[in-house]
Formats: C-alpha cells, structure tokens, sequence
C-alpha cells in the first residue's frame, strides 16, 4: 500500500496496526481491527481520488526510494504492470530506461555525496543504494571517466 499513500497515511495506519497487535481481549481486538479496515479503505479513497499517474508515481518512488533495493520486477508490481509492459512504457514516457533512471538518480546523489562529505567512499556507494562498492566504483569510472575519489579531488 505504501506507494499509494501519503507518509502521514502511513503513519496513522502503522500506529493502528501496533495498537491492534497489542490488543489482549477479543472486543479490543475487533473494535480495532475495525478501526483500521476502515483507515484503510478512507485513505485508499483519498489516493483514488487525487487520480494520480502510475508512471509519475513509479517514477516519484524511485526518487524516494533510490537507497532500497529496487528493481523493476518490483516497482511494475507495486503499480499493478507486467514488467515487461511497465519497462516499455516508463522508456516512452521517460526517454530513459528504468535502470538508466535509477542509476542516473544514485550516480547524482553520490556526486552530492562526494562533494560535500568527508564520508568513505564505500560508505557512499552504500548510502545510495549500491550493496557492491566495487561495482559502484566501475559505474562511476564509466560514467566519469574517473574514480570517485578522482571527483572528490578534483571538485573539492
């Protein structure tokens, strides 16, 4: 439900769930399962109505999101496509591959990242979203034409 929400949404239906899961009789149990079916289909109303563009969305979520694991397989799911269809239609949307986008967005952030941290490299890569550093450190060269720690010299 997450992409679907606003944070404030989430929030209230997070503090919901933890009260239901600490529910001790049967009447608590059911006054608050009852509260928070009724949260939820209020706040999916809410979204339905602000007719939001899956695209755009999928699209916002990665900006939000860059640091997770993400995948295409998974974004497609959480907007309802095929992967296949949601790749096919975020490059016509976008110009731009999903893969080339969310790496465009991490590439972006680390060069942030370099120019205004002191932070390890590796501690970088890892801040948006690369689990290998060396991996981070080959994309970065082929992107730059230089290692991240060349950048920081040469921007610092």
């Amino acid at each position: 439900m997450e992409p679907y929400l606003k944070a404030e949404h989430l929030s209230e239906l997070n503090a919901l769930d933890n009260r239901l899961i600490e529910s001790q009789w049967y009447s608590e149990l059911k006054k608050r399962s009852a509260e928070l079916i009724k949260n939820i289909i209020a706040f999916r109303e809410i979204a339905d109505s602000q007719e939001t563009d899956p695209l755009d969305e999928s699209r916002k979520y990665i900006e939000e999101h860059y640091r997770d694991e993400i995948s295409l397989e998974r974004i497609a799911t959480l907007y309802h496509f095929n992967a296949s269809y949601f790749s096919t239609l975020f490059k016509q949307r976008f110009g731009i591959s999903f893969s080339e986008y969310l790496s465009d967005i991490r590439m972006e952030k680390a060069e942030d990242l370099l120019k205004t941290s002191s932070d390890k490299v590796r501690e970088i890569a890892l801040e948006v979203g690369y689990k290998d550093p060396n991996y981070f450190n080959r994309a970065f060269k082929k992107r730059h034409n230089m290692t991240p720690e060349e950048f920081r010299k040469r921007v610092g």
